[in-house]
């Protein structure tokens, strides 16, 4: 199966809401910029220091556990993260 490279900024945009295109698309391109970092800011992480649950990661990145758990399988669909064991019922997460 070929992979295809995604830049890490295109996995978690947003997407704008149709019943206020003006102030919604501003509102997803502003967001888009702070979750595109988000997620280069995990992939880095995980290079740098090794595998790390999604508790960690929030911690050591200074965010909430709920900015950090939804964007781990758009990594891992992109070939940039993978699941490594699970300690004490947690995923410790990977670079690949």
């Amino acid at each position: 199966m070929e992979q295809i490279a995604i830049p890490v900024e295109e996995l978690c945009r947003p997407l704008a809401r149709a019943s206020d295109p003006a102030t919604s698309k501003a509102a997803a391109y502003a967001f888009t910029f702070k979750a595109g970092s988000l997620c280069e800011r995990i992939v880095e992480h995980l290079r740098t220091y090794g595998p790390a649950d999604t508790d960690t990661l929030a911690a050591r990145l200074g965010v909430r556990l709920v900015s950090v758990s939804p964007r781990m399988r758009p990594l891992v669909d992109a070939g940039l993260v993978a699941e490594g064991p699970v300690v004490n019922r947690k995923i410790q997460w990977r670079a690949t």
